[in-house]
């Protein structure tokens, strides 16, 4: 399976523990199922920040970069500098 794939699949298993959450059948289960999410999420972001970030960064230029943030915030409805 490549990075790409394996980025995909952890974006699933995050999204698909956080869906679990609201149907959780008491307060421990909705914690357990919150502290799966962040130990997957703080690996995924590790991995974005120290491969797939500086791969990006290697093979597109400034311009698509640039692109490619303005997408981003529009998506999630923020302001970049």
């Amino acid at each position: 399976m490549g990075p790409v794939a394996v980025m995909r699949m952890e974006h699933d298993q995050i999204e698909g523990l956080l869906d679990r959450i609201p149907a959780a059948a008491d307060l421990r289960q909705a914690q357990s199922l919150l502290q799966q999410t962040l130990q997957v999420s703080r690996v995924h972001f590790s991995k974005e920040e120290q491969i797939l970030f500086p791969l990006a960064e290697q093979v597109l230029d400034e311009d698509r970069l640039a692109e490619l943030a303005v997408q981003w915030a529009d998506r999630r409805r923020v302001t970049i500098r």
